[in-house]
């Protein structure tokens, strides 16, 4: 989450440069609907001019994801890293959200003015190779592969390790991530020797996002046709699982 909260700073500071139209938004608002999540996030702010600093965000402002048969509430939270203001849903199992789903964003803002905006997560999908808590040996020709999500235009794969165990501890949650690209449904990660510290399990995270948030992400085209706000709403979909990599074969 961390990444999240340094990619919208380091836009917001920039973000007058970067703007060519002749109106400035007031307002920028970044969210990334990740399906099977308990833990979902909203990051609101305005925009500040070149000389300012960026601000802990925007308070008062109410939000809501409304679904086919559901509707969510998000809460204000201070982040413990940066003192940033987020909104956050931790959702009940019944409430959460679904690959293959149609998704509307509401933002009332303190002056008033409102916002609505509507995504789909891309649709369901299995890893092939590996399987859970399989063991991969590095640069033995084993290969990560998916198969294809629907609505999915790009993938991105989160790793992170090596631990002792397939139980993260609050410190362990808070340990480096490497992330990849992908354009396809296969990744050569386990033949990057450089990107695994060491021996030990590995949990693997791959994302299919949809054309709003990879749209954002490559070249921060806004799914806001709007002249006073400024951002994505987007929806990926996640699977997620654990391998223990040995950095050498096992000698006979």
């Amino acid at each position: 989450m961390r990444w999240l909260v340094l990619s919208l700073v380091l836009f917001l500071t920039g973000c007058l440069e970067k703007i060519e139209e002749t109106k400035v938004p007031d307002y920028i608002v970044f969210c990334e609907l990740v399906s099977g999540k308990r833990f979902q996030f909203v990051h609101i702010d305005r925009v500040y001019s070149p000389e300012e600093s960026p601000g802990p965000g925007i308070q008062g402002a109410s939000v809501s994801v409304i679904g086919e048969d559901t509707v969510n509430f998000f809460e204000t939270v201070e982040e413990d890293t940066t003192g940033s203001v987020v909104f956050y849903m931790d959702s009940t199992a019944d409430k959460w959200l679904r690959p293959d789903k149609r998704y509307t964003l509401f933002v009332s803002f303190p002056d008033g003015r409102e916002l609505f905006d509507t995504t789909t997560i891309p649709g369901e999908f299995s890893i092939l190779s590996p399987h859970n808590y399989d063991t991969v040996t590095l640069s033995s020709g084993e290969r990560l592969i998916w198969t294809k999500s629907k609505n999915s235009v790009f993938y991105i794969v989160y790793l992170r390790g090596p631990f002792s165990d397939t139980v993260i501890s609050k410190e362990d949650s808070l340990s480096k991530e490497v992330v990849l690209f992908s354009g396809d449904t296969v990744s050569d990660v386990f033949d990057r020797e450089k990107l695994f510290e060491g021996s030990g399990w590995y949990m693997i995270d791959v994302r299919g996002e949809n054309r709003d948030a990879y749209l954002w992400n490559l070249n921060d085209e806004p799914s806001f046709d709007l002249d006073w706000v400024r951002g994505v709403f987007g929806g990926l979909v996640s699977k997620r699982l654990w391998v223990f990599v040995r950095k050498e074969a096992v000698k006979k």
